[in-house]
């Protein structure tokens, strides 16, 4: 009966770590229900008719694997690979607990149930590690007091356990038997607790960053909005000017008056807004928004704004994360240069696309005082931290997302940021 718990616990634990890899079959509950009861029947046929560990080691990952064919998607591939990574891991607990358990000379038959409940607690957390790392590494590293919490509760629970059985075997009573049982029972539900908790609050929170950079990604769509609305209405009032500078140039050809035509076609082209064709930068258009939404900033703050673009018209990445990484990076560089009184200030954009290599590199000068985070990257100098701080750190989940490279350098009071991805071609 004190079992059973244990059993469903470490159901949970499976069913979680594939979680973390898979993505769950829509099915109905009495499928699943089926699915795991089978898996118990057969888990229970194992374990008492196999002694030997390589057998059951085996015997143990080809279960795990048709579960994880049952009622997941993925490849049969990544699911053997994770079934014995799991079940390796799972075995690994178990040696480290009976290990400890002869190290501290426990009779072995009177510590079978606690060095079970104790193996399995350690399993938990290690997935729930893999859980911390997955949910913070596209943003920042997990702090130190995620893994101290994790190994505190993890320890503690161990020995919580180990104290009760450990005080029930000496008194051997029924009413110790069930204390111990109920013992059990609140902590396993306690760390199940912890785990959903966690995972609750680290979903909020990533929420909240993509919240932010979904904000972000909209204010930079408003600007090209903006300025694909500006050269329309540039183009027609130069539509409506040229056609009154044309009418012109015919009275002056039908009087003969070929000086005045030549002195009025000489100051249209000494005109700096004179002509139709607004200023492109390079074929792609979201590219050439993003890098031309800058120009009249550059030019209200004495900012030498210079470029070398070579990129096609379409790219093999999202819109969203080119928006993300270029924008980001543009906000980056001319926020420096703005956040500093500078006699010469100066923001260079290298961006190249050759072979499935996307190359872009961002440099910008600046004499404020830089300051490093936890993680190593470069945190908000902005007084208003919660609502900045993320651009770095959204720009490095993209590097990750295409499995690329970032580079940043700052000698000189010259920040360079240098990215390389690897995109897959159209």
């Amino acid at each position: 009966m004190r079992a059973l718990p244990v059993y469903i616990f470490y159901f949970w634990i499976l069913s979680i770590y594939f979680d973390r890899f898979l993505i769950r079959k829509e099915s109905s509950w009495v499928y699943k229900f089926v699915v795991w009861i089978l898996f118990f029947v057969l888990q229970l046929i194992l374990l008492s008719r196999i002694n030997q560990l390589l057998i059951l080691f085996i015997f143990n990952g080809l279960l795990i694997t048709l579960l994880g064919y049952l009622l997941y998607h993925g490849s049969i591939r990544s699911i053997i690979f994770l079934s014995i990574i799991g079940c390796a891991t799972g075995m690994l607990s178990e040696i480290i607990v009976a290990f400890t358990f002869q190290l501290l000379r426990y009779p072995v038959e009177d510590m079978i149930f606690t060095g079970i409940v104790a193996s399995r607690l350690i399993l938990l957390s290690m997935v729930h590690a893999i859980s911390i790392y997955q949910h913070q590494q596209a943003h920042n590293t997990p702090s130190s007091l995620c893994w101290f919490l994790l190994i505190c509760i993890t320890f503690i629970s161990i020995f919580i356990i180990h104290t009760v059985f450990y005080l029930n075997q000496s008194s051997n009573s029924t009413a110790g038997d069930i204390l111990s049982f109920v013992a059990t029972l609140f902590l396993l539900l306690m760390n199940i607790s912890f785990y959903i908790f966690y995972n609750n609050l680290a979903d909020a929170a990533n929420k909240q960053i993509e919240n932010y950079m979904m904000d972000h990604q909209l204010k930079h769509y408003e600007e090209l909005r903006a300025n694909g609305k500006a050269q329309l209405e540039h183009f027609q009032r130069e539509k409506h000017n040229l056609k009154n500078q044309l009418l012109a140039i015919r009275a002056y050809a039908l009087h003969g008056q070929d000086t005045e035509i030549i002195d009025f076609i000489n100051k249209l082209l000494s005109d700096p807004d004179f002509g139709l064709t607004p200023l492109s930068i390079c074929e792609n258009l979201l590219l050439d928004t993003l890098l031309s939404s800058k120009i009249n900033i550059a030019k209200e703050h004495d900012i030498n704004y210079t470029w070398d673009i070579s990129v096609p018209a379409q790219l093999p990445i999202e819109n969203t994360d080119l928006c993300i990484l270029i924008g980001n990076a543009i906000d980056n560089a001319f926020d420096a240069c703005m956040q500093d009184d500078m006699p010469s200030k100066l923001v260079h954009i290298t961006i190249k696309y050759k072979s499935n290599r996307f190359y872009c590199c961002f440099e910008n000068t600046f004499s404020h005082k830089l300051i490093t985070s936890q993680n190593t990257m470069f945190a908000s100098t902005k007084t208003d931290i919660p609502n900045h701080g993320h651009g770095l750190p959204s720009i490095h989940n993209i590097v990750n997302k295409y499995n690329g490279l970032l580079d940043i350098n700052t000698e000189s009071n010259l920040f360079t940021l240098s990215i390389i991805l690897h995109l897959r071609p159209f």
